[in-house]
């Protein structure tokens, strides 16, 4: 395409988006012809081009023709072109690769635009016009920073944007501006590029619809949400509370969804705003979605926008309207009535991409300020597990989730839509679903619990009918099959020089590398632009490889960006996917360090970013390529060694790479799980903010999760063993932590299956131990421990007032339930015993009266819930019968406090039999908000 043509094109693209669309009621509308400019522009740039040709005969092709398609860089140069503009041109220089460009040539290019513009009036009319040029500047830019790129005088500047401020909308309307968000936004949001193509690219596919493939996933309720947020952790079932998407917005509080690497999160975000949008039929309970204008805020984006332009969420959602959205300029008065009177909720996807620890503070502070600005704006924010302590929302105001692994049915519905969208020979389909589903048992859960790598194994099944067998193996083959059976379609002819391709794996790797270290440097102004990419290509091609010299080089590095943007690789300035980011960087490392034995690099390396969480998938893909050389432990042992006696902060992560590893030793592994516990038991717990330490949160986690591993819950208890004989800590130390990991895993600790008992001594000694204590028994499931004599017990011990404590555990942040929440948990067993009123009378002798009890239910405490109807009307009976008017008042005051709650799904017949009861209208009446001492009396007066 001649460059007269690529030029009217961008121009008139430029046009539409910054001037026609915008409001400007300045020209007629025979000069805004959208055809004729676009002749026009390309005339100018045709004579240009002509004349500049013969001065400068090597630029004009290649290097022209990326000044007017790269949109960043046509942006900056019609900034150039107005008259008033005294933008120095240095600044288009910093979007381009100017060591290949003549001394001069930019500056001539912009002069002989110039000259060729003034001569065409329409053209003129456009680039001599001040309004234009301060509303591309940016209306809600500063005053100072405008002054600093034109001629135009302060005074007038304040009186050109005051008068688009009042007159770019003066008739905005809330239903037309969201017809058309709305609109856009789908259009954004609900289509996916599909990473599945599988072995037969003549078959053309579009980008998908993101209904068709979702999954919607189980969020898990966060460990240490603070009662009242949403139902707690039961305890006794070791199960956590899992609440749908569909009751994400149940207490009103904004929203962290927490993940990790692969779990979904920006899909689910993108999946919510198309449900709240209409795109997809799903209902949402406690928000009325006709009502609700959702804004998505990538927050990589956001903090480079925050950097180039000093700007707030509130300023940048502005420019996210116009530049993403394709919406009109929208003046100040106009958003801030959006944000103040429509109900709006701001997703704000991917904390944890801001890598630098002060700039996510510096996020953190800018969602809790936007929310004081705004309070009636609600919240959802993303981020990975790991690195959100660092810079954790506000607690009281932001309520954590977790998105839970895939269920089997989950995993077999992602295969299932995957297939579809994918085979459309509906036998072939059925049976590679169903010869998938008969060998994934073949692989560990973990990596098919995982969404992402669920995606890659099945790519990777479908074209080769295998199996990966490791974390490892999937990045590796997968990396590998799209990359080489996108490039054996005959169909796709590789434009590429033979040798140069031969070598494409190095030319990504070097890329790769050179962008995760960017992305890591001190440098909080990292830009990355095609032209670095570029640059950096051909330095491997020229410098690295050697293929080819400098006259050509750099045609060469355009056709491989080329390549790789055809091959869905490589473009925008960055890979495609994560997966080929972190593994080509990781590739990078084991080819060029460790493969040419740089050993004290290699190690310099991993100990520089092993403490960040940024590098965490490429570091242990690192020790995977390593490992899998490997005759024997000698080389892992060496490198985990070495990392753990420099520094303790590299414990979470050489612990929790532990599992993926096969040559390392017996004695390195104990030794990992022996420093971490040092640390658990010797450092200070609790940060200077009065918060459990980041470190000991994320040795938690990962014990946690260690524990699903057969051979690391073994390796674990036996350390456990070791020092609770040596005695090389406090022994209620120890046991506190055993009791708290236990309560939240799985599989419970190999300890027990090895004749560990606790010495309950130990245990009655500290009264938190001896609650966390009871919750493990419950879990155990110990009949040789009776409920009756520990709650005696616990009373005896430590009195009355503690009963009804709800105490912080000593490691993993969370707050226990109280020992009356576990007692009520029990009260149905005591009933069936026909012990209730003795274990009353009992209590009541250690001077835990029933009068407490009533005070507490009062309060109205989170209970267990009552799930059976039949035990409901076990406990009508017993109230109805009871003569000891206390114990009436506490059971009818328990059933109150259950049967508010009760669950929905029991037959309608079921709640008319309780209307026979005598006590039902006691229930009725205390149902109502009444004060607590009116019920207390009314309750005796109708008794």
């Amino acid at each position: 395409m001649a460059l007269g043509t690529i030029a009217g094109l961008a121009f008139k693209t430029w046009a539409i988006k910054k001037i026609f669309d915008t409001g400007f009621n300045i020209f007629s509308k025979g000069l805004l012809n959208t055809e004729e400019i676009e002749k026009e522009f390309s005339a100018v740039i045709d004579k240009v081009s002509k004349k500049l040709s013969k001065q400068y005969p090597l630029v004009f092709g290649g290097k022209m023709k990326m000044i007017l398609s790269d949109d960043e860089v046509f942006n900056e140069l019609m900034k150039l072109l107005f008259e008033s503009s005294s933008i120095e041109p240095n600044l288009l220089k910093t979007k381009i690769d100017t060591t290949t460009v003549p001394e001069g040539f930019v500056e001539n290019l912009i002069e002989e635009l110039k000259i060729e513009i003034k001569r065409n009036i329409r053209l003129n009319a456009i680039f001599t016009n001040n309004k234009i040029y301060i509303a591309i500047q940016g209306i809600q830019t500063e005053i100072s920073r405008i002054e600093k790129n034109t001629s135009i005088t302060v005074a007038e500047i304040i009186k050109i944007r005051t008068y688009l401020l009042e007159n770019l909308d003066p008739a905005f309307s809330f239903q037309n501006f969201f017809k058309v968000y709305k609109s856009n936004a789908i259009g954004n949001l609900s289509q996916i590029n599909f990473i599945g193509l599988g072995v037969d690219m003549s078959v053309k596919r579009n980008r998908k619809n993101l209904k068709e493939i979702f999954v919607e996933p189980f969020l898990e309720v966060k460990v240490n949400n603070k009662p009242g947020t949403r139902k707690q952790l039961d305890f006794i079932d070791n199960l956590p509370v899992e609440t749908q998407i569909c009751d994400l917005f149940e207490n009103g509080k904004n929203i962290v969804i927490l993940g990790n690497p692969g779990s979904g999160k920006s899909l689910l975000i993108r999946y919510i705003i198309c449900a709240i949008l209409k795109e997809v039929e799903f209902k949402f309970n406690y928000i009325n979605s006709d009502e609700v204008v959702p804004f998505r805020i990538e927050l990589r984006k956001y903090l480079a926008y925050k950097k180039a332009n000093r700007g707030n969420i509130f300023k940048y959602l502005n420019n996210l309207l116009e530049e993403e959205y394709g919406l009109q300029i929208i003046n100040e008065k106009s958003l801030l009535s959006i944000l103040k009177n429509q109900d709006c909720i701001f997703f704000f996807d991917g904390l944890d991409e801001i890598f630098k620890i002060q700039d996510k503070i510096g996020i953190k502070n800018d969602i809790e300020n936007f929310h004081n600005q705004f309070e009636n704006v609600r919240s959802v924010t993303t981020s990975r597990n790991i690195g959100y302590e660092e810079a954790k929302l506000n607690e009281d105001k932001f309520e954590e989730l977790r998105i839970s692994n895939f269920t089997e049915s989950q995993i077999e519905e992602y295969i299932s839509k995957w297939y579809k969208v994918e085979e459309e020979d509906e036998i072939r389909r059925e049976k590679e679903i169903s010869g998938l589903l008969n060998k994934k048992d073949e692989i560990d859960n973990e990596l098919l619990s995982n969404p992402l790598l669920l995606a890659l194994i099945v790519i990777l099944y479908r074209n080769v009918l295998k199996l990966p067998e490791s974390k490892l193996e999937i990045y590796q083959s997968c990396t590998k099959t799209l990359v080489d059976k996108w490039d054996e379609e005959k169909s796709l002819e590789i434009d590429l020089d033979n040798d140069i391709y031969k070598d494409r794996e190095k030319i990504f790797a070097d890329l790769a590398y050179w962008q995760y270290e960017k992305l890591s440097s001190e440098n909080s102004n990292v830009v990355l632009t095609y032209e670095d990419a570029r640059k950096t290509v051909e330095s491997s091609i020229l410098n690295k490889l050697e293929k080819v010299d400098n006259y050509n080089c750099e045609d060469y590095s355009n056709s491989f960006m080329e390549y790789a943007k055809k091959r869905s690789i490589y473009f925008d300035n960055n890979f495609t996917h994560k997966t080929f980011l972190e593994y080509y960087t990781a590739y990078w490392i084991y080819s060029n360090i460790e493969k040419k034995h740089k050993i004290n690099k290699r190690d310099a390396l991993i100990e520089k970013y092993i403490r960040n969480s940024f590098w965490h998938i490429v570091l242990e893909l690192l020790f995977n390529m390593i490992d899998k050389d490997q005759a024997d432990t000698e080389i892992i042992d060496r490198i985990l060694k070495n990392q753990i006696a420099k520094n303790n902060d590299a414990l979470p992560f050489c612990l929790s790479i532990l599992p993926g590893l096969k040559n390392v030793s017996i004695k390195i592994e104990k030794e990992i799980w022996e420093n971490s516990l040092k640390v658990i038991f010797q450092e200070e717990r609790i940060d200077n903010k009065g918060n459990i330490s980041i470190k000991l949160i994320s040795l938690n986690s990962i014990t946690q999760n260690l524990t699903k591993h057969t051979k690391q819950n073994k390796l674990l208890s036996e350390v456990f063993l070791k020092i609770i004989s040596n005695e090389t800590y406090p022994k209620i130390l120890v046991y506190k932590y055993i009791v708290e990991i236990s309560i939240f895993i799985e599989n419970k600790l190999s300890l027990f299956e090895m004749g560990f008992e606790f010495d309950r001594d130990i245990i009655y000694s500290d009264p938190h131990l001896a609650l966390s204590y009871q919750y493990l028994v419950e879990d155990l499931k110990d009949d040789k421990i009776s409920k009756k004599d520990e709650l005696f017990r616990f009373v005896k011990e430590f009195g009355s007032t503690i009963f009804f404590n709800e105490p912080m555990s000593t490691y993993a942040g969370f707050k226990y339930p109280s020992f009356a929440f576990l007692f009520f948990r029990h009260l149905q067993s005591y009933l069936e015993n026909g012990e209730l009123i003795d274990v009353f009378h009992t209590l009541q002798e250690y001077d835990l009266s029933k009068s407490m009890f009533i005070d507490h239910l009062q309060e109205d405490p989170e209970l267990p819930m009552i799930y059976s109807m039949d035990q409901i009307k076990e406990f009508f009976i017993f109230a109805e019968n009871c003569s000891d008017i206390e114990i009436k008042v506490i059971i009818l005051l328990y059933l109150t406090n259950s049967y508010a709650r009760i669950n929905s799904s029991y037959r309608e017949e079921d709640f008319i039999t309780l209307e026979n009861y005598k006590v039902y209208p006691i229930i009725r009446m205390m149902l109502n908000n009444e004060s607590s001492e009116d019920i207390t009396y009314r309750i005796l007066t109708l008794i």
